[in-house]
């Protein structure tokens, strides 16, 4: 049995046209994201990233003094984007309890305590993350999100580089 060329193989497991599975493998957005997110979940969440871990997250990275203001920029984005159109965030929520999140875009961003930023960045990210790999974000539609997959990769860098320093910190530590 011959193997099919990557970009064949790959068309046919996402059920798309070779030319747009080709264009997607072209653009290093979606390319950054998944490199990302796979070092994310593997870092951050021993393997595999859940809603339930959301909040065990926040309440990590605000233990261990993660600095939100790296991730503002990001936060505000989204902050705004959900705030401002309910489709977008119905589609955000997608069968998931709505009430944090609601309370959360019912404040200002700056009035967001830091735990909040963190508890909302992470699950935006999350959102992506499983509406790319198992939801109804088909290859040709995944551009259209540009802007927002860059927002959700630049954040899980930030969470990733984080991670990354508080286990040096404890090596030096443990060799102290």
């Amino acid at each position: 049995m011959k193997t099919q060329s990557f970009e064949d193989w790959f068309a046919n497991h996402l059920g798309e046209e070779k030319s747009n599975v080709s264009l997607l493998l072209q653009n290093k957005t979606p390319l950054h994201f998944l490199i990302a997110c796979s070092l994310f979940e593997s870092i951050c969440f021993d393997r595999y990233m859940r809603v339930l871990d959301v909040q065990p997250f926040a309440k990590k990275l605000v233990e261990e003094y993660f600095d939100t203001a790296s991730i503002e920029k990001h936060g505000t984005h989204f902050h705004s984007r959900y705030k401002a159109d309910k489709t977008l965030f119905k589609q955000l929520m997608h069968k998931t309890d709505t009430k944090e999140m609601e309370r959360i875009l019912n404040s200002s961003y700056v009035e967001l305590a830091k735990f909040d930023i963190i508890f909302f960045t992470t699950f935006v990210v999350l959102r992506f993350r499983n509406n790319i790999f198992h939801g109804n974000k088909y290859a040709r539609n995944w551009m259209k999100y540009k802007d927002q997959i860059i927002h959700c990769t630049e954040i899980m860098q930030l969470f990733i580089s984080h991670a990354d320093s508080i286990r040096k910190s404890k090596n030096a530590d443990a060799t102290a």
